[in-house]
């Protein structure tokens, strides 16, 4: 049943493709209209992540400078390109995500904005391992941290990634970023070490993914990366109310994600 289920899928996706002469699916998430990948185009809900496209709503400014730091298969990317007619910098390590992502910028005539950076991010550039699963070509959670879950994390291996920092992507390209979309997948520590002068200096507006599913010590992380985010004069908010630090140590479950506001 599986099989049949699995080539009838194949082949409407087939059919669809060669209605749509390959410029992908139209669809509106969020209010916003893009076009997605024929196989992938029913990926998102129509309300996927509503608070953080509300959140960019309200902060980006025409002109911005954004990196999308974990951009998949790019609706973020295509977002960002809308709300900002600026730069968009979209970092995806992961092979077999890269070509969806660059699909998605195409069909959404993006790359004039957009420009994809086939890195990981950290706290400085160099190679690492990198950990993918297989539990999709587009899993989402492939990741620099080796984590063992049998859920989330069914591991098929790893290989070698590029990486960089943000301070010296920016000091290398010459940029001066507004926004900052972080999602490592258990890697925000070292990424946010990597970024200290960009904080300091520019004072972008972000949104912080947090992988407690990653964590080795969930409360110890967590404090570290509070610590930090405050020795960078950064607000932490959650739906645009600010919270304090017991309540950010204390999360619970998988993921959450914060806003973070320049004092």
């Amino acid at each position: 049943m599986g099989l049949i289920y699995s080539t009838v899928k194949k082949i409407a996706y087939k059919v669809i493709d060669v209605i749509t002469l390959g410029n992908g699916v139209p669809t509106k998430i969020n209010g916003i209209r893009l076009k997605l990948p024929t196989k992938h185009f029913r990926l998102f809900p129509s309300d996927y992540e509503k608070s953080s496209f509300e959140f960019y709503k309200i902060h980006i400014k025409r002109g911005d400078t954004i990196l999308d730091i974990g951009a998949h298969i790019g609706l973020y990317a295509v977002f960002f390109a809308k709300l900002s007619k600026g730069k968009v910098f979209s970092f995806e390590p992961t092979p077999s995500t890269l070509g969806w992502l660059r699909k998605t910028i195409d069909i959404n005539n993006c790359n004039d904005i957009v420009t994809v950076v086939p890195a990981a991010v950290s706290d400085k550039s160099g190679k690492a391992k990198f950990y993918i699963s297989k539990t999709s070509d587009i899993s989402v959670a492939n990741s620099l941290i080796g984590y063992e879950d049998g859920v989330v994390d069914n591991r098929d291996g790893s290989y070698e990634v590029d990486l960089v920092s943000i301070d010296e992507f920016v000091k290398e390209k010459n940029i001066k970023p507004n926004i900052l979309k972080i999602d490592a997948e258990g890697a925000e520590l070292n990424l946010l070490k990597g970024a200290a002068d960009t904080f300091l200096r520019y004072r972008p507006i972000a949104t912080l993914g947090l992988h407690l599913f990653a964590y080795n010590n969930k409360t110890k992380m967590l404090e570290e990366i509070w610590d930090l985010l405050r020795s960078y004069k950064m607000l932490i908010q959650i739906d645009g109310k600010s919270i304090t630090k017991e309540e950010f140590c204390s999360k619970e479950g998988w993921v959450f994600d914060v806003e973070l506001i320049p004092e």
